[in-house]
Order: C-alpha cells, then sequence, then structure tokens
C-alpha cells in the first residue's frame, strides 16, 4: 500500500472496503453521510461505556449504604421485628398456658 492508499477515506460494508474512489459521484454524498453516521455511533457507543460505568458507581454507593443501614440489631433481631410483635408471641404462650389448666 501506498501512502495515498491509506489516507484515503474508506468504509467498510460486510467484510469490504469501499473509498470514495470506487463509487461514482453522486454516492459521494451517500459515502459521507454513512461515514459521518458510523463514526457518530462510535462516540455514542463510548458515551454509553461512560455512562453504564457511572451507573455502576453510583449504583454501587447506594447499596453500600442501603446495607450499612440495614445491619442486624445488637440482640440479633432485624429492625423490622417491632416491640408489639414480640408481646403478641407472649400473649399466645399464655393462651396456651392457660388451655392445658383447665384440662
Amino acid at each position: 500500500m501506498t501512502k495515498e492508499e491509506v489516507n484515503k477515506p474508506f468504509i467498510v460494508i460486510n467484510g469490504v472496503q469501499i473509498s470514495t474512489e470506487d463509487l461514482p459521484a453522486e454516492s459521494q454524498g451517500i459515502f459521507n453521510r454513512l461515514k459521518k453516521l458510523i463514526a457518530d455511533k462510535s462516540e455514542l457507543t463510548l458515551d454509553l461505556g461512560e455512562n453504564q460505568a457511572s451507573i455502576n458507581f453510583f449504583s454501587g454507593i447506594l447499596i453500600n449504604v442501603f446495607n450499612k443501614s440495614n445491619l442486624p440489631a445488637v440482640d440479633g433481631l432485624s429492625d423490622d421485628v417491632s416491640p408489639s410483635d414480640d408481646e403478641e408471641s407472649d400473649e399466645d404462650e399464655d393462651d396456651d398456658d392457660v388451655g392445658k389448666s383447665n384440662n
């Protein structure tokens, strides 16, 4: 390949390298538009990758904050168990004792 061949603008379609010189003059505009669309796609792909990396980063921060705020209580009970739940279970046990003593 000569330097002139290397510097020619080209695109690859289905594995075939096409340069502007290979096309009739009326197709030059289509070639240029397609070349721009391919460049735009490459830029958007890069932007999407950066966007996904940012989403992953900030999601990780929120997950860490959530996990730290939902640690089990010191007793070993989780925060979602309320005292009223414990009282109900104690009353149920008392009812069982009363039923046994009547028999």
